[in-house]
Order: C-alpha cells, then structure tokens, then sequence
C-alpha cells in the first residue's frame, strides 16, 4: 500500500507524481500566508 501511495499511478495519474503536487501546494499556501501577514504587518 505504501509503496503504491509513494509512487505515481501512471494509469490515472499527471506525469508528476502526486508528492510533489502536495508539496507545491503546501509551499504555495505557506507563501499565501506569509505574504498576508506582511501584508497586514505593513498596513499596521
């Protein structure tokens, strides 16, 4: 099951795995975040 999760259903799935997809979406949403505290840091 593991090794199935950590590697990317080719049948179904992009080219990328889905790891990196989750990880790019995580840094994408950390960004989001820091930038909007900047944001609201400068406005006050």
């Amino acid at each position: 099951m593991l090794s199935n999760l950590f590697r990317p259903p080719y049948e179904y799935a992009p080219p990328a795995p889905p790891t990196s997809l989750l990880i790019a979406m995580l840094s994408i949403i950390l960004y989001k975040i820091r930038t909007r505290r900047f944001r609201f840091k400068s406005i006050s």
